[in-house]
């Protein structure tokens, strides 16, 4: 199911998230403010799919799981490139800390 930019072929699960039809508009800018996509994926049934698909396709656009394009391109430039996770599920393995971080309460500003 694509979401995101709307160009992956990879479902992430069973579910359709409810940021699937909501987040992207053309040209690849978001359509509301990035700090309220972050909280809809931190009730997401597939978040750590939808982080763990991104991570591994190195989607350039959106919020995905939880991630921000900026967390992304943290994560992409932190794993050497040879050992880059091509596997279902090695992203999410690879960047685990980052995105549960990405929908830490701190994060989301809900605890200080």
């Amino acid at each position: 199911m694509p979401h995101g930019n709307g160009k992956s072929k990879e479902p992430v699960g069973k579910q359709i998230p409810s940021c699937s039809s909501t987040h992207r508009t053309s040209g690849g800018s978001l359509d509301s403010d990035v700090t309220v996509l972050p909280r809809q994926c931190a009730r997401c049934d597939v978040r750590i799919e939808c982080a763990d698909y991104s991570i591994r396709s190195r989607e350039p656009y959106g919020v995905w799981g939880g991630l921000t394009e900026e967390e992304r391109e943290r994560i992409y430039v932190r794993i050497a490139l040879a050992q880059f996770p091509r596997q279902r599920g090695e992203g999410a393995v690879a960047a685990a800390e980052e995105i549960a971080n990405a929908v830490s309460a701190t994060s989301l500003g809900v605890v200080s």
